[in-house]
């Protein structure tokens, strides 16, 4: 659902601010710490978003996602100074940050939230699914006892061997339902999540292009030269944006200090520019020393000020959008291997079927040994497919930098 613009100037605040709630109430693992010593549980101080996907999303819902809201909230008139030296920039940041905020609109309300439980649920689905095929009892006890040496001789079928193979065939149905159904719900997930990918490939075109339209050198009709076109704006501005500059080299220089470690923590500046303090001193000092020198200037220079966001809202969507192209990419990927995987459990789970529909009714098959071999080799197969769920389901997390919740 789009946000509504159109009478609250702190909609985008307020927008941000219910969603972390909301995050807050359906996964407080993810705000909450607990202290080591006594056990006791706290709110661990990041209001940050949680992963760097949501802090490209939630930047990119800072604006409205439709043309009309965009010129209530931002009108063309604020920008007519500046398009003396960049004719046509208002209508260039219109579309870009409309586009954008379109793409995150429809992602944030649709597979967003999915994406980030994916690889639990299916960790846990399979881990669970796995463990029923050696239980003690339930479908575990079941092949046990169709598999047992007892049952060798026709004359020692008994009515327990006749449930068991009952209850065991109708329950690999369902495991095999199950796998289908979760192939299927990948399927699903793994196109909203090309779709999503197929916009912001598309996307990073245009933002690209207009950050470096923002960044650029201009020249007014005198013929003097400014850095670029918010300082020719306002003079105020040159030592604003090195300000910037200094908190967004620290936040580069973070990310890649932790590169190494495949877990860059670049776009925590971007959310804490956007929604609060977090991060390392050096970088909070220096994001500080911005946002202060931003607060006197901007109650200054309302109008400008206005602009000068947008300006910065661009730089940080080009500054986080390459590395979330990268991260979508390999999380479309990595549901395509779980996807196929989850059909081949449903191939592998067929032979055991069709060995227990042969046991003929009353009857034990001649061929017994081959029976036992048919059932264990496929249930082997089946669990060697759990496993490899288990470990692509966490490969998959790892690619995204979404956390694993283990069942």
């Amino acid at each position: 659902m789009a946000t509504d613009w159109t009478n609250d100037p702190k909609a985008a605040d307020k927008a941000l601010q219910e969603a972390l709630e909301d995050q807050l109430k359906k996964y407080p693992d993810r705000f909450l710490k607990e202290a080591k010593s006594d056990g006791k549980v706290s709110f661990n101080g990041d209001k940050s978003p949680f992963y760097a996907i949501q802090s490209y999303v939630w930047c990119g819902m800072l604006y409205p996602d439709n043309d009309a809201d965009f010129q209530k909230k931002l009108p063309e008139s604020r920008f007519k100074p500046l398009e003396v030296v960049l004719p046509k920039i208002y209508e260039d940041t219109k579309n870009a940050l409309v586009a954008v905020s379109d793409s995150c609109h429809k992602f944030s309300s649709g597979p967003m939230e999915p994406v980030f439980s994916y690889a639990s649920l299916v960790k846990k689905y399979a881990v669970n699914a796995k463990t029923s095929l050696g239980a003690d009892d339930g479908l575990g006890a079941q092949l046990k006892t169709l598999t047992s040496d007892k049952y060798k001789n026709k004359d020692s079928i008994d009515d327990d061997f006749e449930a068991a193979k009952e209850l065991a065939k109708e329950r690999l149905e369902e495991l095999k339902s199950d796998a289908k159904e979760k192939e299927t719900q990948s399927d699903t997930l793994r196109t909203q999540l090309q779709n999503f990918l197929n916009e912001t490939e598309k996307n990073k075109t245009v933002v690209t292009a207009l950050n470096q339209k923002y960044l650029s050198p201009v020249t007014d009709s005198g013929g003097k030269q400014y850095s670029n076109a918010m300082v020719y704006l306002n003079h105020e501005l040159a030592d604003l944006q090195k300000k910037l500059k200094d908190a967004k080299d620290e936040a580069d220089k973070v990310t890649r200090e932790l590169k190494e470690q495949e877990d860059p923590k670049g776009w925590k500046f971007w959310a804490t520019l956007l929604s609060g303090p977090t991060g390392a001193l050096d970088l909070f000092l220096k994001l500080k020393d911005f946002k202060d020198a931003w607060e006197k200037w901007s109650t200054q220079n309302k109008d400008t000020a206005d602009i000068q966001q947008c300006q910065t809202t661009v730089t940080a969507l080009e500054a986080q959008i390459g590395d979330l192209i990268t991260r979508m990419t390999k999380a479309v990927e990595g549901i395509r291997v779980i996807q196929d995987t989850f059909r081949h459990l449903g191939e592998s789970l067929d032979p055991v079927i069709k060995a227990i529909e042969k046991i003929e009714k009353g009857t034990s098959s001649p061929l017994a040994a081959i029976r036992k071999s048919n059932i264990s080799h496929g249930v082997q197969d089946a669990v060697t497919k759990y496993d490899e769920i288990i470990k692509e389901a966490e490969d998959f997390a790892k690619a995204a930098q979404i956390k694993v919740v283990d069942a």
